[in-house]
């Protein structure tokens, strides 16, 4: 009798464990989903080359970008710089800095 008592709350922790987890693991999902958000343009010189593997990118005037929910000029100066692999080209997806 005492063996029962025992064991009952153990197997329903147990169980109730297992089903946490199941539930926990079913309701995982990955989901992704994307929206435009705006058209940038932005007009450069031509890149002034610092080293083999860097150039920098100086903007001119009349840069915009048009949206939704974002209108605007882009005011100089800016500048964006990129690194170049040994080979000659851009890293794949190379990051703009602004």
């Amino acid at each position: 009798m005492k063996r029962t008592r025992i064991l009952k709350p153990i197997i329903t922790c147990v169980f109730s464990a297992a089903l946490f987890i199941a539930d926990f693991a079913i309701a995982q999902t990955t989901e992704i989903s994307s929206e435009f958000l705006m058209t940038l343009y932005i007009p450069t010189h031509p890149p002034q080359e610092i080293d083999s593997a860097l150039l920098i990118y100086n903007f001119k005037e009349g840069g915009w970008v048009k949206g939704p929910k974002i209108n605007g000029k882009l005011v100089a100066p800016g500048a964006d710089w990129a690194r170049v692999l040994p080979g000659g080209q851009h890293p794949p997806g190379c990051p703009r800095h602004y």
